[in-house]
């Protein structure tokens, strides 16, 4: 049954959805901090000319199979547990994701993506805590020591990539158990793209953020506390902005 919880800081509710299990999770361990994916679908595709989040993926595609859906379970390779930042349609953005685990809130579609990201690692933060909690309890009754409850990750994708390779999400994922202190993105042809692994002590940062250039601007005001892992995944740069760019992936 479906339960809900108040979302921290707005009039909005979380709803949170029955767990669904899938084949390609790998299960956390216990003295592992939580992975917070958070998937980001608020845009309006005004560029599109309509809702590609629920397009077929790959192009021409008949298997029910959308191009949230793909972003998400590309998300869930890796992720714990995922934040849905839904915009203007979000029933039909649920429907084409179950059965799916999610909990949604609302993002900010007339507003730029920072402003549904903010909102979304508010949502984010409160499974970390939640995670930990249910973590160190197990801890605790196996004897072993509980774990430090500012540590975990939030896994910041979007909706409209879902070209990534799963084996990018574990190289990354990697990366940011190397390096707990610091951001993960990865580079493609010397660019960055998606996804982002980012410390959960990064949150309040993200949070006061008012500088230019959304996240890339703060990314370059931080850059020696930012990782750019080279790979060999064209996907991570992918946009499907336009009808062009859709169906190149025929």
């Amino acid at each position: 049954m479906d339960t809900a919880v108040p979302f921290a800081g707005c009039g909005d509710r979380i709803a949170a959805m029955t767990m669904h299990s899938s084949n390609h999770r790998e299960a956390p361990r216990v003295d592992q901090p939580p992975i917070i994916g958070i998937l980001l679908a608020a845009g309006r595709s005004t560029r599109m000319g309509l809702n590609k989040q629920l397009l077929p993926w790959p192009p021409g595609s008949t298997d029910g199979m959308t191009v949230a859906a793909a972003s998400f379970d590309l998300l869930v390779r890796v992720a714990t547990r995922v934040v849905l930042v839904e915009g203007a349609s979000p029933e039909l953005l649920r429907a084409a994701l179950l059965p799916r685990s999610f909990v949604p809130t609302a993002g900010a579609p007339d507003g730029e993506m920072l402003e549904s990201l903010k909102l979304g690692l508010i949502a984010a933060d409160m499974l970390r805590r939640a995670e930990l909690d249910a973590r160190s309890a197990l801890a605790s009754a196996e004897g072993t020591s509980n774990l430090d409850p500012h540590r975990g990750w939030y896994l910041l994708h979007l909706a409209d990539h879902p070209a990534v390779r799963e084996s990018t999400m574990v190289t990354l994922r990697a990366h940011a158990l190397a390096n707990p202190e610091g951001v993960v993105i990865p580079e493609h042809d010397g660019r960055g793209g998606h996804p982002a692994f980012v410390p959960a002590s990064w949150g309040s940062r993200i949070l006061g953020w008012r500088g230019p250039d959304g996240l890339a601007g703060l990314w370059r005001s931080c850059a020696d506390e930012v990782e750019r892992v080279p790979l060999d995944d064209p996907g991570v740069r992918v946009d499907l902005d336009t009808p062009g760019e859709y169906h190149a992936h025929r």
